[in-house]
């Protein structure tokens, strides 16, 4: 179904079950939308897909979009991948992780990724989450950043050099950018457009298990 279309064809029961099981929440980007999801056709009905709850997946507008948006140069949403995004965050929702009521202010997140950080610094919970993955910190900084407040996007603008000859910016930059050649090489990241790149499947599955990892090595 895309943006705009009406759900009315799906049984209300059906809608109300997605709704409750994720929390109002679109299952990609995982931010608390109440009044602007839309319920997405896993496999389109045009291709024959149903109004079965397997096959439906609760999304946010912009979301949505980019679920029905083709491109030549970027990876399209696959039918594993969404339903792993709705398992994912479903299961978030049922384990306490995500709050049901409201979005997380920005500073509190920032707050939430600097102690995660801290926490994984100070002990094996990325090593033990990612023992096939070889991530500097900063490189799951960049990543916990994007799937706790970034919508799951990175934007990488250090090329352009707009910030002149600032030392300590360009030291910044280039930090941000080796961040970000090791998520892309551990096919974490994805480009997407621009300067633009998303999380993958892999990258959300990887920054779940540090967060779930790193909070209960802090209890």
């Amino acid at each position: 179904m895309r943006s705009g279309e009406s759900n009315m064809s799906i049984p209300q029961s059906v809608v109300d079950e997605l709704m409750v099981q994720c929390g109002r929440r679109c299952c990609i980007c995982r931010r608390f939308e109440p009044l602007h999801l839309q319920i997405h056709h896993i496999v389109e009905q045009s291709d024959g897909g149903t109004d079965a709850i397997d096959n439906l997946i609760p999304v946010c507008l912009t979301c949505h979009s980019d679920v029905h948006t083709h491109t030549k140069l970027t990876r399209r949403f696959t039918v594993d991948e969404l339903k792993g995004h709705r398992s994912a965050l479903i299961a978030m929702v049922n384990d306490g992780k995500l709050p049901g009521s409201v979005n997380v202010p920005t500073d509190d997140c920032d707050v939430i990724v600097s102690n995660l950080i801290g926490v994984l610094r100070h002990s094996e919970a990325a090593h033990e989450t990612t023992p096939d993955v070889d991530l500097p910190s900063h490189a799951i900084e960049l990543l916990l950043g994007a799937v706790t407040k970034g919508k799951g996007m990175i934007c990488d603008k250090s090329y352009m050099n707009t910030r002149g000859t600032d030392i300590n910016a360009m030291r910044e930059d280039a930090k941000r950018k080796d961040a970000l050649d090791h998520l892309q090489a551990n096919d974490l990241v994805a480009y997407a457009r621009g300067v633009v790149y998303t999380v993958t499947h892999e990258g959300f599955l990887l920054a779940d298990k540090i967060i779930a990892l790193a909070e209960a090595k802090d209890r």
